[in-house]
């Protein structure tokens, strides 16, 4: 599906993955979704389906940056190199070895559980409301006097923000 002068258009949208070094393809997957963001595991099963196995990592486009396509590949353990949808914006929460999200002045966020109605998928919705007196308020990503942030709930070991940070490796 595409938009063109403003209308919908049916079309089809082709996943392709590939051997970085041989360029040989590995597998393929044609599908009705406009988007990249949820077609990881679709790709990575085509991949196994077709080509016998899978490799020890995945690069992919900022389409593939999402929560769900981060999960996917760690679910199939393998390591994700998927940037950033909006490169220049940080996330304003990191997972800490504690098992708790912080924001970048080590406050502790507040967590609840949200349910997208049309897909039914739960998100972690984070939120710190420190920032008006914070000192690092104007370095902080996202403005007012809180900061807020969802993440699938399957996510909360931030995997989507561990796949970001490879990419900014020298590996990456």
């Amino acid at each position: 599906t595409m938009v063109s002068h403003g209308h919908y258009l049916v079309g089809y949208n082709v996943q392709v993955s590939a051997d970085m070094d041989s360029t040989i393809v590995m597998g393929y997957v044609v599908s009705a979704k406009a988007e990249d963001n949820s077609q990881m595991e679709d790709v990575l099963s085509a991949v196994q389906r077709q080509s016998g196995g899978l490799s020890e990592r995945v690069v992919a486009d900022r389409g593939y940056g999402s929560c769900a396509n981060a999960v996917a590949v760690k679910a199939v353990g393998i390591q994700g190199f998927l940037p950033s949808k909006a490169p220049g914006r940080k996330a304003p929460f990191k997972f800490g070895e504690d098992g708790v999200f912080r924001c970048s002045a080590g406050h502790e966020a507040t967590q609840s559980v949200w349910t997208d109605k049309r897909s039914g998928s739960k998100y972690l919705h984070l939120r710190v409301s420190q920032c008006s007196n914070c000192p690092l308020a104007s370095d902080c990503p996202g403005k007012g006097r809180q900061r807020a942030m969802k993440i699938l709930d399957t996510d909360a070991g931030d995997e989507k923000h561990a796949c970001i940070e490879r990419c900014r490796t020298a590996e990456g």
